[in-house]
């Protein structure tokens, strides 16, 4: 009983406070919360929502409302550091009575094990936000998949039911777009390739770490990234050296330049690519493959 007064007060002053950015990791709070682990590095997230600090959250894009909030946390340099707050609707405030929790913990649990990995292999966080924690809200309706924007993320239409690799590979792509660098701009399948490079790296960098707890998915992460890749490494090295198609703003050269990086991860590995991206600061697919430093063709 105790602690649950504790809990609740604890909850209730987090209306008009900001939740702790840190926490020492010796000393972890005493709420609700759930441990994580992957490649050797833990992650924290509340497990329990908490009323967002405005307690009905506005969104700054759509202007959408929010009255819930998990936090999640990774450990480094002995201590906690808040990197993720996922905003939702609770099945009060949503438009169909929804209960979204259960879906918000896998979301946050994905994007920490994707920082996590972005983070150890690539050497990348976010791009995107300048103290370092990123936003991500779960809406009703839009566009079925997500969106990153700034500092944030978008899932949209949480009310249908996603495949689980699907759901994993959605938060990819959006992580993606926060830690690798712009690559583009391109007339389609979208405007910048680092969403779809970034999906892929970090997929299969997710796969090599999978933790036992998910093991059910290797055999289907294993399929998905065979066949998905499968097409785009086809069609760069079928091309073989192209300038024409580092130029091609087209989805031609959007597909040269993500099967390019693709390759170059099987060929030289991910540590190979890491140091390019630390001196690639965002530029087209001909800008990029110059910092690789090596040609085109495949041997």
């Amino acid at each position: 009983m105790r602690r649950f007064v504790f809990l609740l007060l604890f909850s209730l002053s987090l209306i008009a406070e900001q939740f702790p950015r840190e926490f020492p990791s010796q000393s972890p709070p005493d709420f609700p919360s759930e441990t994580i682990e992957i490649a050797k590095v833990k992650a924290f997230y509340t497990s329990k929502p908490f009323f967002p600090p405005n307690t009905i959250q506005i969104d700054p894009i759509h202007k959408a409302r929010f009255n819930r909030v998990l936090y999640g946390y990774v450990e480094g340099n002995d201590k906690y550091q808040m990197v993720f707050r996922l905003y939702f609707p609770s099945r009060f405030l949503s438009s169909l009575g929804n209960d979204y929790l259960p879906l918000a913990k896998k979301i946050l649990a994905y994007s920490l094990y994707f920082y996590i990995l972005g983070s150890k292999y690539l050497g990348r966080i976010s791009q995107w936000s300048k103290d370092g924690i990123v936003d991500i809200w779960l809406c009703e309706g839009g566009d079925v998949g997500g969106e990153q924007v700034g500092r944030n993320i978008y899932f949209y239409q949480i009310e249908k039911g996603r495949e689980e690799v699907e759901l994993i590979r959605e938060v990819a792509h959006e992580w993606g777009h926060h830690i690798i660098p712009p690559i583009g701009p391109y007339e389609e399948p979208e405007e910048w390739a680092n969403g779809c490079i970034g999906e892929r790296l970090l997929l299969k960098l997710f796969l090599n770490n999978l933790p036992s707890s998910l093991s059910f998915l290797k055999g289907k992460l294993a399929a998905f990234l065979s066949e998905r890749n499968e097409e785009v490494l086809r069609y760069y090295r079928q091309a073989g050296d192209s300038q024409e198609l580092l130029r091609d703003n087209s989805k031609r050269g959007f597909l040269y330049i993500w099967g390019y990086i693709l390759d170059i991860s099987e060929r030289k590995g991910m540590e190979y690519l890491r140091e390019v991206f630390a001196k690639f600061r965002g530029g087209t697919g001909e800008e990029l493959a110059k910092l690789l430093e090596v040609k085109t063709s495949i041997p």
